[in-house]
This record gives C-alpha cells, structure tokens and sequence, in this order.
C-alpha cells in the first residue's frame, strides 16, 4: 500500500498545476487532483533528502515549496516552459517564495540528470539554441553600419533566418512531441509510493 504525506497549500498555488491524468514520471509529478506530488524513493536520493530534512516544519512547507520550484523549472510538463530559463526560474523564485540556495541547486542538477533521455538532452540543447536566435533577433538594429558605413543587418538576410526559424520551430515542435511520448511512456510504466502535497 502506498504511503502519502499530505500538505495543505494556499490556493493561488494550486489553480497554476497542470493536469496528468496518468500515473507518476521519475521524481516529481502532478496527480490527477492537480497536486504536485513526490515519489517516495525521492527522498533517499541524497540531494532532495537534504531538502527535506532540513525542514523540520509539521507540515514542510519550505520542502515542498522548493519541490515546485524544481519541477517547474526543471520538468517538461511544467506550464512555465514558455518562458526562458532564465524567466522561468525568476518568476518561479517569486511565485513559491523561495530563497535560491546550494542546496537547492545540486537537486536541480540532479533532477535534470534523472529525467533526462538522449532526445529530452537534445530537445534542451535545441531549446537554448532557440532562446539564443531569439536574443539575436532582438538586438537587430538595421540603423546600425560597420566601420565602412555599410549596414551590418541586411533586411534580406533576416528575412531569410526568419523563414528558416519557422522550420527550425516546426521541427523543434515535432521533438517536443517525441519527449512528450517518452513521459507518458515513463509514467505509465512507473511505480512507487508517493508523497502527495497541497492537500489535506
């Protein structure tokens, strides 16, 4: 029989979960309640036992706040995906109220490591490579010249990489969908007992 902690949690946190109406993926997950749970075994790997230890709270509300920060940071079914990384963990630091800490950041590190498959590694490469082109696309300038007086943006060029990037997205899109697979693949094959949050 599965054993489940159960933790209550302010409803603005809450309506932000996602829904999965299957079973748990590797560490961290939402339920078919909308709540972030956690698998038991999670919490004997060391850099998330850590975390939970350390708060010695009834109800380890700093535990389990740090534990949304991971999973949606971190997860590819989190709802904050749409955001860089960067944007992504600001907002998130805001949203659970958390402090960013060492602790913290060595089970990022090794909730990336655990969850991670030869595609969802390239899918997070090509997703940065993206975020880069984006910044890129931002800085153009075509009031800018060279030492020569000649423009360094050429309309036409951008045009060009602006058309390439729709079939760089469409194609990054179709990866995302293989990933996606390989999660509910994961999660329906996965067991464990669980530590359920934001509920009493």
């Amino acid at each position: 029989m599965r054993q489940i902690y159960k933790y209550s949690a302010p409803p603005v946190l809450i309506c932000i979960f996602g829904v999965l109406n299957i079973a748990p993926l590797n560490l961290l997950y939402i339920d078919r309640s909308n709540k972030l749970s956690v698998l038991a075994e999670t919490l004997a790997i060391p850099e998330f036992a850590v975390i939970w230890k350390r708060d010695t709270s009834k109800n380890k509300d700093t535990a389990f706040r740090e534990f949304s920060y991971i999973y949606f940071l971190c997860d590819y079914n989190s709802t904050y995906l749409s955001y860089s990384y960067k944007e992504r963990s600001e907002k998130l630091l805001k949203d659970f109220k958390v402090t960013l800490n060492t602790e913290i950041t060595s089970a990022i590190k090794k909730y990336e490591e655990l969850q991670q498959t030869p595609s969802m590694r390239f899918l997070k490469a090509a997703t940065n490579a993206l975020e880069s082109m984006e910044g890129y696309f931002e800085d153009i300038d075509f009031a800018e010249r060279d030492n020569h007086g000649k423009p360094i943006y050429s309309p036409v060029e951008v045009s060009r990489c602006l058309k390439d990037c729709g079939g760089i997205m469409d194609s990054l899109e179709k990866l995302s969908d293989k990933v996606r697979s390989e999660i509910n693949s994961q999660m329906i094959t996965r067991g464990g007992a669980a530590v359920n949050i934001f509920e009493k």
